[in-house]
C-alpha cells in the first residue's frame, strides 16, 4: 500500500521558523523554572548539546522529546507550543 502525501503550504523556511519558535518557548519556560540546560537535559534523558540545539532551533525534536522536556519543566506539552504561529493552509 502506497502512502499518499498531501501538499502543504509549509515551506522549509516556514518550518525552520516554527522550530525556532518552539526552541524559544522551551528556553523561556526553562528560564522561568530557574533551571540550567544541563539540569533539564539530564532530567529529560537528553544531552546538553541536544537541548541547546533544540532551543536554538537547530534540531526538530519528536513529540516524545517535547513531552519529556515538558514533564521536566512541570508544564503540559501544549504549553510549549501554544504561542507558535502557524499560517493556515490555503485551498
Amino acid at each position: 500500500m502506497k502512502t499518499r502525501v498531501l501538499p502543504s503550504n509549509i515551506t522549509k523556511k516556514k518550518e525552520a521558523a516554527l522550530i525556532r519558535q518552539l526552541g524559544e518557548s522551551i528556553r523561556y519556560q526553562r528560564k522561568i523554572c530557574g533551571l540550567t540546560q544541563l539540569a533539564v537535559a539530564l532530567e529529560a534523558g537528553l544531552s546538553k548539546s541536544y537541548l541547546c540545539d533544540v532551543e536554538k532551533g537547530r534540531r526538530n525534536p519528536s513529540f516524545a522529546i517535547i513531552c519529556r522536556i515538558a514533564k521536566t519543566l512541570g508544564v503540559e506539552p501544549s504549553d510549549l507550543v501554544s504561542g507558535i504561529k502557524v499560517t493556515p493552509i490555503q485551498k
